[in-house]
Order: C-alpha cells, then structure tokens, then sequence
C-alpha cells in the first residue's frame, strides 16, 4: 500500500472522490437527495475506518475503497428499507408494537414447593442431585462442571435436562 504525503488527511482524500461518488450514488439511488446521503453516510464510514489506520491509502486505493464503501452503504440501505417494507406489509405489527402484553399465567411450577422440589430429586441420579445442588447454590457451570467432572456444555445440558424431569413430573402430577 502507498502511503499519502502526510500532510493530506482522510477528509482531503474523501473530497477528491466526492464528484464521482455522487455521479456512482446517483445512479444506484435514482434521486440527488438519496444519492447525497448515501455519498455521506460513505466518507464517514470511510474517515472512521481511517483514524484506526496507521498510513493513509494513495488516492487511487482511496477511490477503490471509497467505493467498496458507497456499495456496502447502499446494500445496506436497500436491507433496511426492504426489512421496513416487510414490516409494513403487516397488518398486526403495528397492533403488536402498540398493544399492552397481557401479564404472564401463573405457571403450575409457581406452586411447587423446595420441599416437593427435595422429593423429587431423591429418586434422581447421585449426579443429578448434586448437580441441582450446586445450581440452587448459585453455582455457575464451569463450577458445576469442575466438581461433578465434564465440561461446562455437559453441565448446562445436564442441568436442562434436570428441570425438564422436573417439570414433567410435576406437570404429570398436576394433571393426573
């Protein structure tokens, strides 16, 4: 990569390709006043990636980059108007985003009690309980998986799998 003189900035650099970006945006955007923003939103991006850089590009590579970035924005721009389009189209979103969520039911494990909870893990494995042990202890699963053996993907997959018998036995006792 050249490097710049030094006394030229990134604005500098930005303003000489400021003429061709806007005829390039022109084009992609159909109209002068998308084309100006998109022309904006593309030298910002171009002057932040700037301040981390240690040389400045040469002009020429500037102007590559400088377009690479004017694309990037618009392939952007184009992603969020078609996720608004989408999101116009339907009819229930704005009832969605206004309505007032009705509060969560009550769960049937919101009656269950730490000494319901205690005989039901007696009829589980040794592991098991000490693994719900730790859990209810605020333990969290690299520590579990240290001092019941395993990795902490093993723990977290031991401790759903726990709660789902939990909540199957409870539900079962409900409903039975």
């Amino acid at each position: 990569m050249s490097i710049v003189r030094s006394k030229q900035n990134a604005g500098d650099l930005a303003e000489e390709h400021r003429p061709w970006l806007m005829r390039r945006a022109r084009k992609l955007c159909g109209n002068a006043p998308d084309a100006e923003d998109l022309v904006q939103d593309a030298i910002t991006r171009f002057l932040t990636q700037c301040q981390h850089a240690r040389a400045l590009p040469d002009p020429e590579q500037s102007g590559r980059l400088l377009t690479r970035i004017l694309a990037n924005a618009f392939n952007d721009l184009c992603r969020r108007r078609k996720v608004r389009d989408r999101n116009a189209e339907d009819p229930l979103l704005g009832e969605r985003l206004h309505a007032v969520p009705r509060p969560p039911e009550p769960s049937h494990m919101d009656s269950v009690t730490p000494e319901q909870v205690d005989d039901a893990l007696r009829a589980f494995s040794p592991l098991d309980r000490k693994t719900y042990k730790l859990l209810s202890e605020g333990e969290d699963y690299e520590e579990i998986a240290i001092r019941c053996g395993g990795t902490p993907g093993a723990a977290r997959t031991r401790v759903s799998k726990i709660r789902a018998k939990l909540r199957a036995l409870f539900t079962a006792g409900r409903n039975g």
